[in-house]
């Protein structure tokens, strides 16, 4: 019986749509300015990260005006506004989309919701530790009448993150050497052990990547269709690199052996 109340609490408090979950209790973080009647708070998971690791950022929109709003929007992870110390700008070298339903719903006033958690690291390019500054700024529509409307700039919260070094793992190294070597529009991302760095490029998926893994000893056969291609201070060194990358970046294999002092 308790259960059953708690659900239906839980059902009053919150309203299921495919633009998310839509919230009638106050959300208790820091909220951007009120422009149009809206607020919008950016969040992150965790606020130190180690250099290579996802970054989950969260944008919440509110209501605060008197009447309903339409939660409406195309692409708004591509609207991120990112420093890093010396205020220089982080690269945004991927697309990530966030839809909404054709027919948008009508946020009611005190109303929140959430768009779906996103790893901004696969879309921006963060090429060394340093603590950054990221905000969202985009805009909002502004109905002056049915066929009558004007774009409002729209703002979050700012929110610091510091991405840091791993001093206790040695292929931190790793990543940090192929960043520097990565043609325009590459990305890098650490692998599940972080003995392995995968290099992508936003428009071949991430399964058609470079891997580069070390391992403490000789593999024979080489592990996952890979190719051994040497060895060097943190042990031998493997690659695998997918035919469309191959295509997209020729001289790969012999730029990561030179990067990594691979002999």
């Amino acid at each position: 019986m308790t259960r059953a109340i708690l659900i239906i609490i839980g059902l009053l408090c919150a309203v299921v749509t495919a633009a998310g979950i839509i919230h009638l209790q106050p959300f208790n973080a820091e909220w951007g300015p009120e422009q149009n009647g809206y607020r919008f708070s950016l969040t992150a998971e965790k606020y130190s990260i180690i250099y290579g690791e996802p970054i989950n950022m969260t944008l919440r929109i509110m209501n605060v005006s008197d009447s309903p709003k339409p939660l409406s929007g195309e692409s708004m992870w591509d609207n991120l506004v990112i420093t890093g110390q010396n205020n220089s700008p982080v690269r945004h070298i991927s697309c990530g989309y966030q839809t909404m339903d054709s027919e948008p719903y009508q946020l009611k006033p005190g109303e929140w919701c959430f768009l779906d958690k996103r790893d901004i690291a696969r879309e921006y390019h963060f090429c060394k530790p340093d603590k950054y500054i990221i905000q969202w700024c985009g805009t909002t529509t502004c109905w002056l009448s049915e066929n009558n409307w004007r774009v409002v700039p729209a703002c979050s919260n700012k929110i610091e993150i510091t991405v840091r070094n791993d001093h206790s793992n040695p292929y931190a190294e790793v990543h940090c050497r192929l960043v520097h070597i990565l043609p325009d529009k590459w990305n890098t991302y650490l692998g599940g052990t972080h003995k392995s760095v995968l290099l992508l490029y936003p428009q071949c998926g991430l399964s058609n990547n470079i891997t580069v893994f070390h391992t403490d000893q000789l593999m024979e056969p080489a592990p996952y269709g890979s190719n051994l291609i040497g060895r060097n201070k943190w042990g031998y060194a493997y690659i695998d690199i997918s035919p469309e990358c191959q295509k997209r970046w020729p001289t790969a294999k012999d730029d990561i052996i030179k990067a990594l002092e691979i002999h």
